[in-house]
């Protein structure tokens, strides 16, 4: 029997709600993640998301994988406990803004619960993690990966996966850039390393990416990034929407782990651009 792995997307509900306006969107961190899996096809992958399905209906899992920001945390909790009382064979890893904000603060003993604490970017350490745990391996508690992934090496998101979820939400995300040049000194994103820059995702992967939850029904996106400000391949971005499909809604986000409200771009065929605030 393969193994499990249960992704756990678990926002805290008032400020999922006030964020989005109520608006559903997809948990772009999942879906990235797991198409960076090597061994993908050797495991039994599902989702959890607590703003769509209800924590009894969960089943075991070998590994729970969590993120989230702060504002989770509360929620982070509640539903480690619950899925570790009743599953207390399963091992239970927490990454993402979270992680790293609370290493930051010094407060990593907040997430105590967790078997690994992973900070910094999963994409080129998650397989490796995974086949370490189900093979008994020791492992650190917390894992600190100080090396930033490199963009250019991003896999398209695996479509079968993504599939079963995706009319569940509004629209769809996809991830375009990380990092930014600028000096906001509210802003948390210029102190990560070699982020104070723009870091593109290759415009060809974000094209079969787009083309693809466009043949899913989407019309609706979320581009996630740090700041969009018209650097590499921003106008082959922009001219495969308008290529793609008519009535193309388009929002800009701040980052991967949850959709902000941002620029509007509405697109269609006849290359008419609408810009709003």
């Amino acid at each position: 029997m393969k193994p499990t792995l249960t992704f756990v997307h678990t926002p805290d509900p008032l400020y999922a709600d006030n964020q989005n306006y109520g608006v559903e969107f997809m948990p772009l961190w999942v879906f990235n993640l797991s198409s960076n899996l090597k061994k993908r096809g050797s495991y039994n992958i599902t989702l959890f998301d607590s703003r769509i399905h209800k924590i009894e209906n969960i089943v075991e899992s070998d590994v729970f994988i969590f993120s989230g920001i702060n504002q989770d945390l509360h929620m982070i909790k509640s539903v480690q406990e619950n899925l570790n009382r009743r599953y207390p064979l399963s091992k239970f890893i927490i990454g993402g803004p979270i992680a790293w904000s609370f290493h930051k603060a010094k407060s990593l003993h907040l997430l105590k619960e967790f078997d690994q604490i992973i900070i910094g970017d999963g994409e080129e350490i998650i397989s490796e993690i995974i086949e370490n745990i189900l093979n008994n391996k020791r492992l650190l508690k917390v894992i600190n990966n100080e090396k930033r992934f490199p963009l250019s090496k991003s896999k398209n998101l695996h479509i079968p996966f993504m599939k079963r979820y995706i009319n569940h939400y509004y629209g769809a995300v996809v991830e375009v850039s990380r990092g930014c040049p600028f000096l906001c000194e509210f802003c948390d994103i210029r102190i990560l390393p070699d982020n104070n820059k723009s870091h593109c995702k290759n415009p060809i992967i974000i094209g079969q990416d787009v083309e693809n939850l466009i043949k899913l029904g989407k019309k609706q996106f979320i581009l996630a990034c740090d700041n969009f400000i018209g650097e590499n391949g921003d106008e082959l971005i922009l001219n495969t929407f308008i290529e793609k499909g008519d009535d193309i809604i388009i929002t800009q986000s701040n980052n991967i782990q949850s959709s902000g409200n941002g620029g509007r771009i509405s697109i269609s065929k006849d290359n008419f651009i609408e810009l709003g605030g």
